[in-house]
This record gives C-alpha cells, structure tokens and sequence, in this order.
C-alpha cells in the first residue's frame, strides 16, 4: 500500500437549506494526486473509499481516504482496482485486474492486506456491498462463465442468489443492509430487468415505475429501498423510493433522468439528477423534496457536484464531481446547530434479529439522555405504546406467526432517538 499525504483540498461551505431546517456542510476534496478521483462509499468515521489516479500511474486504483489521508489500496497484481463500499469496521471492498489484467476478481481489503474473494465458479467476480458484520454482496461469473448472478458472502462462503428468470439468466447485487437483507436487479419473464429484494433465502420480484427496467441500489435497515426505474413510457429513467412494496417517483431537479443511490436509517436519499439542461447534479432528498447541492454552494469557484454516491448516518455524503474541469471526489460533512436540548439514545440489550416459539417476548435496554419515555410497536401501524421505566427500560410485545419487526424510541424535550429495529420470527 502506498500512502499519499497532503493532497486534500481548501475545506469550502455549503449551505442547505431543506424543508424544515437548515444546515452547513464542509467540503473536502480527496485526490490521490493524478487527473482522476471518484468516491463511492462513506463510513460511520467518516472513512470514504473510492478508485483514482495515483501520481505517475495511468490506471485508476483503490484508496482508502481516512483522517485526512487518501492510501492507495493497490491491486491483486493486475493494473487497476476500485472500491465500491466500506464498513463501520474499515472493511473495504470492490474489484481488481489480476496478473495479466484479463480478470477482474472481487476483493476486501483491511489493514494493508488486500484479498481475492473467489467467483461463483466462473472467471470475473466484483463485490458492490458489505454491511456491518461483514456480509459482502455482488456478482460473478457462474460455472462455465454462462451467465452473471448476484451473490451474498457469508463467514467466508459465497452463495449464488440465482435469478428470479431460470438458472441461465442474469442478476447482480448492490447493497446489504445489516439485517443481511440485499437488493440489486434481475431478469424477469420476457427479458425485463427488475429489482429484486433477497431475504430470509428467497429472491422477491420489486414493483417499478410502469416500466420493464428497473434496478435497486441501496437498502436501510427499515427495508426502505431506492433505485431507478424506467417510467410507463420505458424511455425516461426516475429515481425511486419503495416502502413496504409502495413506490414512489422522487423527480428530478427540471430534467428528464434520475437516480437514487443510497439511503441511510433517517431516509435521507441521495443520488443524481438531470437539470433542465439535462446535466447531472448531485441531489439529497429529504423531508419530500429533492435540493440541487450545486444551487446552494456559497463561497465555492470551479466545482460542479454531479453524483452522490453515498450517505452516513450523521449526514456525511460521499461523491464526485468536477473542479475546474477535473473530475474529483468529494466529502461532505454537516454542520449542524447544536439544539438547546438534544434528543435522546436509545440502546437495544440482547439480539436484534432472533426467532422463538413464544407468543411474547420481552425486549430490553436502556436511553441516555433526558427522557420521559420509551415507547414501541408491532409492525407498521398503529400508535406507539410505552414500554416500562425510561433510562432502563422494558417491555413485553405480543407477537404475530411469522416475522415480526418492532419498533423503538426514546422520546424527551430534545425530541425522539432514530427509532431501533428488532425483527423476531415466530415459529
């Protein structure tokens, strides 16, 4: 691994000003030093990973960008690599050449040692994925490299997820979500490409927009999807939000095309869309409405920010765009107004994800902060019921045969925590 110091750019302002607050983001540009960098992913550290042109070297190559550091990940021996996403834990993945650069491998990489994840069987794997525990997700080159499919990597074993078309037709996988919940696209009946949502081992066919393309990108840990879809008239291309199989056009900022590419637990979407003019900016969505980051920069000369790859949980974006004509990676950090009461923390004991014969189960934790309750609920609907005690809290939830997710928060003068996740099956 090489590492590259001192190629950060000046730290500019941009103002936001979103439905119903408003907020400041620094940005800082990443370079590895060459003509080219692009970032894709962004971590809880604010650790982004993406793919650049090093000093003296034409081929584009992973890096890792962290502390103010942008270190060249290398290859697994060929001339090119690139890095897609990055976990909690600094886990990196993506693809490389190998020797000879006729295949491209799937590889993670962490503390300077960078690996050959396998294939499905086939020559060429990439890896697009990996959530908090480490599940990677992607696409491969099947057995006798007769088609493509997507796969989840589990504990070191990559599992083929097969195509919701026959066993001969393509999928491929672009998100996890720390359920292990993956979304991507596949082949449908009469050659249509669909999104697909895999969980607890089966592949589910996701609606569109009216059209016969469709392709799902990122997933939450509430199961709120986004991706792109073609609309009724399977020209025109719009970015999507699906909540509970419900799916929602996001527009655009004036132009015919946009995309949706990642989207955090707050559901704040970000991605790229087409202007008036029909040129790329890139978009957050949130609170129902789609803001051009390039209209409310101030004080910043030179940029163009085009596409939004990826969100953090504190609001961090990861991406690129062009700076005086170059094509540069950026990172975007919120600066927030600190409020007079902050909100409170919530915080789960026991497992998140679990089955059991039980017809009640009880779920415990605690919350810092100033509280007045904790409160939850069964499934989507319904009011919020309050659970025992308040910095240790309890509850007992009745619970329905099959999967049932429940609902968590802490609420107090600062307002209510992110809202937690526990899925039990019942059997």
């Amino acid at each position: 691994m090489r590492t590259i110091r001192g190629l950060i750019g000046a730290t500019l302002i941009l103002l936001v000003v979103g439905k119903a607050d408003a907020a400041t983001y620094t940005l800082t540009e990443i370079t590895l030093g060459g003509t080219t960098t692009k970032a894709f992913a962004v971590n809880a550290s604010g650790q982004v990973a993406g793919y650049g042109s090093p000093v003296g070297i034409a081929q584009d190559h992973a890096f890792l960008f962290a502390n103010g550091t942008a270190t060249d990940l290398g290859t697994l021996g060929g001339q090119d690599s690139g890095a897609y996403a990055i976990n909690d834990a600094g886990i990196i993945v993506g693809q490389s050449s190998l020797n000879g650069n006729a295949i491209t491998r799937a590889f993670a990489a962490f503390g300077g040692v960078i690996a050959d994840l396998g294939t499905l069987g086939g020559t060429n794997g990439f890896a697009r994925g990996i959530n908090a525990s480490g599940v990677i997700v992607g696409y491969s080159d099947t057995t006798g490299n007769v088609t493509v499919h997507a796969f989840r990597r589990m504990n070191g074993v990559m599992t083929d997820l097969g195509s919701l078309a026959g066993a001969g037709e393509q999928s491929e996988a672009f998100g996890v979500n720390d359920l292990g919940e993956v979304v991507g696209w596949t082949k449908v009946a009469g050659g249509k490409q669909h999104g697909f949502l895999f969980t607890t081992g089966a592949m589910a066919d996701l609606d569109t927009l009216g059209g016969d393309v469709a392709q799902a990108n990122a997933i939450n840990n509430s199961t709120h999807i986004v991706g792109y879809s073609l609309l009724a008239n399977n020209t025109t291309a719009h970015a999507f939000l699906n909540i509970d199989g419900i799916v929602s056009d996001l527009g655009t900022l004036g132009g015919t095309t946009s995309e949706a590419l990642d989207i955090n637990d707050a559901d704040q979407i970000v991605g790229y869309a087409h202007t008036v003019g029909n040129v790329a900016h890139a978009f957050l969505y949130q609170n129902g409405a789609m803001v051009d980051l390039n209209d409310l920069v101030t004080g910043v000369t030179g940029w163009v920010l085009r596409y939004a790859y990826s969100i953090n949980e504190s609001g961090q974006i990861a991406g690129y765009g062009t700076h005086n004509g170059q094509t540069s990676a950026f990172l975007l950090t919120p600066v927030k107004p600190v409020p007079a009461v902050a909100a409170p923390t919530l915080a789960i004991a026991g497992k998140k994800k679990f089955t059991t014969a039980q017809a009640r189960v009880t779920i415990k934790g605690t919350a810092t902060g100033s509280v007045t309750r904790v409160s939850y609920r069964v499934g989507k609907k319904g009011a919020f019921r309050t659970a025992a005690g308040t910095n240790t809290w309890r509850f007992r939830a009745k619970l329905q045969p099959g999967r049932n997710r429940i609902s968590i928060q802490a609420e107090g003068p600062g307002g209510a925590s992110p809202q937690k996740k526990v899925t039990v099956t019942r059997n």
